[in-house]
């Protein structure tokens, strides 16, 4: 230190004691003004000796840029020492040298310098910086000393981050794309440039509100918070007094909107919000300011924790999450912001699912138009087409009735009845699909039922896939036709059976099933209460999603060209639809399929329609029986087998004549076999005025015409028997034997 023993005035004269002890005092009084300015300043303020580098001052506010306290400066560490301590870095993360460090620059270089840096501190906190170096010189030139001031940006910076940060999320929501993959790309944004560990939305499904899409929690953790409904000890969902599901967690209570806005942790907008969320293990139940928390957050290591609503006008309809390991993430003003973006995404997220739903109404358009296009084709083909496969089939059969199995001839005919049934399977796969096959509903037994089909459909999926078969005990009654499970069963097994390589096994099970509200929640298309429920199971090689959302599309199917017609899911889904029931699919590439369907239990009469067993002969009868049928060759052939059967045949092919026909014969004739739709007189109109001269004349309708036309002529209305166009011999057999014998139940 230099030792000031004379002053001297401006123009050379000594200065009197008082005169120095004057300037003393000034000097002393101009640096306590320019410590008490720096000390008061929001700008940081750091000087450092030259050239040994050492920090000589640091006033508060760089301090708390710099997170430090006053005793690390005076520890003599020199300036390199002291940068590298600091991870001074650019914007791009990289790590500034020494010599690229402002303060240093003015010491050494004697330059004016000015850098934007990003000081990493002690705490994890990442400060942005102005810092503006100049060097401290003396009369000389010589460089005494360095001087930096230090500007915060952190705050400036990230608001400015977070407008351009709701501007990208604007123009992604905007674009167009499915809901799932906007927020998606939107929460990868978020992540990456407000450098959160984890980001997740929860959007409303239902009752609950599980993470629509999420980027940075683990697997298990996601198995943990998922749901945030709230359980019982039983596993019963929990509700309050008016109904509504009890959602646990921080986060059921900000979508709950149960927040207190006289608490710090929670915003006027609904958000909560913590910079240091682990004192809240510590804190007693009563003071704890979460409802049912489940701390999940916390044993994970999130510290700063952000939980800010998604709302569509007044509704809180999900939540954004933001979590970090570090302390200190969040300010309110960042807070503000967040709710800000949120409030954007709320909206758009409304309009993705107004323009998803109505691309959802366009589909089913769509499809009920490709449903109706394939319902008028079915339908315009199915009488000529039932009509002459009735002739074929019927003339096949007559003719193998004469044949041994011996006869060279045999198995062509058998051909010919095969090719027929096939044919006609085939009009009614169509005519399912498009709901209108002509069904008689009756009230069954699956159990029995499936029974009796269990042998068929083992030789129809052939001996390399095992067939199991597990109903459950007292099953509940089902009303519907009995040809229809025989089709649900025949699609699925054979579509199991195409999906299994080499060897593998089908399960059918069944058993009775009670549909709740949180079940119908995910399955709008069901209503509560009691179901018999069918399923098929295989170990096949399964389907992927997208495939999944296309099976029961008409015409749809990944075999090849020839292997599949795609009408076998449509029409499983045609048949579960007509009987109001409902039909669901799991299945995972590699792992297998399994498909359920439910059909409502039926609760009327409880007298079941026993499965008939193996045909074995056919029943005969010697009957008198009229025949109506205006198509000649049907009539004909029909003719013939009723004759084959016994029975005493009186045939016409008008119903004028066969109104003559009965007045001859009065109460000879024991039952009416008739066409529906003819030209002179319809069926049922013809049977109403024979029923006049004779009241117990029994009588069975036949047809070839799809339901909604037979509908109009009262012929399948309960208490009426009916037979559809092309019927098996057996069939025709065992019906005329059913009414005739008063066993019938229609």
């Amino acid at each position: 230190m230099i030792e000031i023993t004379k002053a001297i005035s401006e123009d050379g004269i000594p200065c009197q004691d008082s005169d120095l002890h004057y300037a003393h005092e000034e000097v002393r009084k101009y640096k306590t003004i320019l410590k008490a300015a720096l000390d008061q300043s929001t700008v940081g303020v750091a000087i450092a000796d030259a050239p040994s580098g050492k920090l000589h001052y640091v006033n508060d506010a760089g301090l708390c840029i710099r997170g430090e306290d006053r005793e690390s400066i005076v520890n003599g560490v020199g300036i390199d020492q002291y940068v590298s301590n600091l991870q001074i870095r650019d914007f791009d993360g990289r790590p500034l040298s020494s010599e690229e460090v402002p303060l240093i620059r003015a010491i050494r270089y004697g330059e004016t310098c000015r850098k934007e840096v990003v000081i990493s501190r002690g705490d994890g906190d990442n400060r942005i910086v102005i810092a503006n170096a100049s060097p401290i010189r003396d009369e000389a030139g010589t460089v005494l000393a360095g001087i930096v001031f230090y500007t915060d940006m952190t705050e400036r910076r990230q608001a400015e981050r977070y407008k351009d940060l709701a501007r990208d999320v604007l123009q992604i929501l905007n674009e167009p794309g499915k809901l799932t993959d906007s927020v998606r790309h939107v929460l990868s944004v978020m992540k990456s440039k407000m450098e959160f560990d984890a980001v997740g939305l929860r959007l409303q499904e239902g009752e609950d509100f599980p993470y629509l899409v999420q980027d940075g929690f683990s697997i298990d953790f996601l198995r943990k918070e998922n749901s945030l409904n709230g359980r019982a000890a039983d596993g019963g969902i929990c509700r309050d007094n008016n109904g509504a599901i009890c959602l646990e967690c921080t986060c059921g209570l900000v979508i709950s909107g149960m927040i207190d806005a006289r608490n710090p942790l929670f915003t006027a907008g609904g958000s909560f919000w913590t910079n240091d969320s682990l004192p809240f293990l510590e804190s007693p139940p009563a003071a704890d300011p979460r409802l049912h928390p489940r701390n999940e957050c916390i044993h994970h290591g999130y510290a700063s924790i952000a939980l800010v609503p998604i709302r569509s006008k007044d509704k809180i309809i999900g939540l954004i999450q933001f979590n970090d390991r570090h302390k200190g993430r969040f300010t309110s003003e960042t807070i503000e912001l967040l709710e800000g973006i949120a409030s954007h995404i709320g909206a758009a997220l409304m309009r993705k699912l107004a323009e998803e739903h109505q691309a959802r109404l366009e589909a089913q358009l769509h499809q009920a138009q490709k449903m109706e296009s394939v319902g008028r084709l079915a339908g315009g083909v199915a009488h000529d087409f039932n009509n002459k496969l009735t002739i074929i089939l019927g003339q096949a059969q007559l003719i193998l009735l004469d044949l041994e199995k011996n006869h060279p001839h045999y198995a062509n005919i058998e051909s010919i009845r095969l090719a027929a049934e096939q044919s006609a399977s085939l009009t009614r796969q169509l005519l399912a699909f498009a709901r209108k096959e002509i069904i008689t509903p009756k009230v069954l037994d699956l159990s029995i039922t499936v029974q009796g089909m269990v042998k068929m459909l083992q030789h129809l999926i052939g001996e390399d896939v095992k067939l199991a078969y597990h109903p459950m005990p007292n099953l509940w009654p089902v009303k519907m036709d009995e040809a229809q499970i025989d089709q649900i069963l025949a699609n699925l097994c054979v579509n199991a059976r195409d999906a299994i390589k080499n060897v593998g096994t089908i399960c059918i099970k069944i058993d009775n099933h009670v549909v709740d509200t949180d079940f119908c929640a995910r399955h709008k298309e069901l209503v509560p209460g009691d179901y018999l429920r069918l399923v098929v199971n295989d170990d096949g090689c399964g389907m992927d999603k997208e495939t999944q959302k296309q099976i029961f599309e008409p015409f749809f199917t990944t075999k090849g060209i020839g292997e599949g017609t795609g009408l076998g899911l449509a029409t499983v889904y045609g048949i579960v639809k007509q009987n109001n029931g409902f039909i669901d699919v799991i299945s995972e590439p590699g792992v297998g399929t399994t498909f359920l369907i439910y059909l409502p239990r039926y609760v009327g009469d409880s007298h079941l329609t026993q499965t008939k067993g193996a045909i074995g002969a056919l029943p005969r009868g010697r009957e008198v029986i009229l025949l109506v049928e205006d198509e000649p060759e049907i009539l004909k052939m029909v003719s013939a087998i009723l004759k084959g059967l016994g029975y005493t045949v009186l045939a016409t092919h008008s119903p004028a004549e066969a109104m003559h026909i009965a007045s001859e014969y009065a109460d000879n004739i024991d039952l009416l076999l008739t066409d529906v739709v003819m030209p002179e007189m319809n069926g049922h109109d013809l049977v109403s005025y024979l029923l006049i001269s004779n009241p117990q004349l029994k009588h069975l309708f036949m047809s070839g015409y799809t339901s909604d036309i037979i509908a109009r002529h009262n012929v399948l209305d309960d208490g009426i028997h009916f037979i559809c166009k092309p019927f098996q011999m057996s069939d025709l057999a065992f019906k005329l034997r059913d009414i005739l014998d008063g066993q019938a139940i229609p």
